[in-house]
């Protein structure tokens, strides 16, 4: 638990130092977007309103597990994605800019 904890607060830190820095996201998968549309060929009509929440959202999103929980797969495959973007890198190496802990860096 703490550890996943720690895991949710640095990357949480790291997306708030990227708003701050202006800095992007390599990977559009990471990136938090509200809601879309999409096109349905079969029924040949809009449908509106399909959420699409990005792994960006999931963190914020400040999940939390109990003692027992084994971390939620989308919260891994959303620290793996998060990790792997050159955004994020970049704001990690920017890290002693801000509260960044040293184990992070």
């Amino acid at each position: 638990m703490v550890i996943f904890s720690n895991l949710v607060n640095a990357f949480q830190t790291i997306l708030q130092a990227m708003q701050d820095q202006e800095t992007e996201f390599e990977d559009e998968d990471n990136i938090v977007r509200g809601r879309q549309a999409c096109w349905c060929s079969e029924r040949c009509s809009w449908v509106a309103d399909l959420v699409s929440q990005r792994f960006a959202e999931i963190i914020m999103a400040d999940p939390d597990i109990g003692p027992d929980d084994p971390m939620p797969l989308d919260c891994l495959h959303a620290f793996h994605s998060l990790w792997a973007d050159k955004g994020c890198q970049l704001a990690i190496l920017k890290g002693n800019e801000y509260a960044l802990h040293d184990n992070l860096n």
